[in-house]
C-alpha cells in the first residue's frame, strides 16, 4: 500500500504523455503543462495513451526520480473530472493510492495482442 503524507501535492496531467520521456523530458512536461519549474517535494502523474502504463516524477534535494508502473491487463482509471482545456489536476494522496494499485482495472477485458511472429 502506498502511504504518503497528506500535505504533499499531486499533480496528474489530463492529456496522455509520451512515455518514451525519461526524467529530463518529465520535467519539461511540467514546465510545459503547468506553466512552471518543478518543485521538490511534489509528484506529478503521467499516463500512456492506452492507459496501461503510468510514471511519477518526484523532486527530492538530492535529484529526480521517476517511479513506472505497467499493467498487464486493462486499464488505469486516469479519467478526472476536469473542465475542458484544463492541463492538469490536483489529486490527493487516496486517490493516486487508488490508481497505483490499479483496482479498477481489475475487471477489465484483457487487451489484443498480436501473436508472435516467430514460432
Amino acid at each position: 500500500m502506498l502511504t504518503l503524507p497528506k500535505s504533499l501535492k499531486i499533480y496528474a496531467t489530463t492529456m496522455p504523455c509520451d512515455m518514451r520521456k525519461q526524467a529530463d523530458g518529465l520535467l519539461g512536461t511540467v514546465n510545459t503543462v503547468l506553466g512552471r519549474p518543478a518543485a521538490r517535494h511534489e509528484l506529478y502523474l503521467f499516463w500512456s495513451r492506452r492507459k496501461n502504463l503510468i510514471k511519477v516524477l518526484y523532486l527530492d534535494p538530492t535529484g529526480v526520480c521517476v517511479f513506472a508502473k505497467r499493467i498487464n491487463q486493462g486499464a488505469f482509471e486516469v479519467s478526472f473530472g476536469q473542465t475542458p482545456g484544463q492541463a492538469s489536476v490536483t489529486l490527493d494522496a487516496a486517490t493516486l493510492g487508488s490508481i497505483v494499485a490499479a483496482t479498477h482495472s481489475m475487471n477489465a477485458k484483457p487487451r489484443k495482442r498480436l501473436a508472435s511472429l516467430a514460432h
